[in-house]
């Protein structure tokens, strides 16, 4: 996939990384959960639609044609993570893994791994950035949500 706008135009294919990505990218907090929860969301066999999991919250006037806003917030979580799960999600990025050649990925791999051994400790945390945005169809039948972290 080539997108002029991103990594000035330098191609990218998601299928090289996809098993890095199912692995090590899934890692929603415990709190975005509890907080979706505590909004009634996605309980009692609502109908809900994802429209946004991988940007920041922003919501465009197209969709303020179709549904209106009923709730916006923002908040940052620690996500753990060990040497191991950190290097596994940055390999996932699209400027790692889903770019770079067999041999470059492999340098990658042993330099990143070993800034990683003198740099951090064996588990840490990571802040995440959170931001929900609830919004609801304009007839007012359902709601929709998305995120970012």
């Amino acid at each position: 996939m080539i997108i002029q706008n991103i990594d000035k135009g330098n191609p990218f294919d998601w299928g090289k990384t996809s098993e890095d990505y199912a692995k090590y990218r899934d890692i929603y907090p415990q709190e975005f959960y509890d907080y979706i929860l505590v909004l009634g969301l996605c309980k009692n066999g609502q109908t809900v639609l994802d429209i946004d999991t991988v940007h920041p919250v922003w919501v465009p006037d197209e969709y303020l044609q179709y549904f209106d806003l009923v709730s916006q917030n923002e908040f940052r979580v620690d996500v753990p993570f060990t040497r191991d799960s950190w290097h596994g999600r940055m390999r996932a990025c699209r400027g790692v893994g889903a770019s770079m050649s067999p041999a470059d990925l492999e340098s990658w791999d042993k330099e990143h791994y070993k800034m990683l051994e003198g740099a951090a400790p064996e588990s840490f945390t990571v802040k995440h950035y959170v931001s929900i945005a609830e919004l609801q169809k304009s007839e007012r039948k359902g709601s929709v949500w998305t995120d970012h972290f």
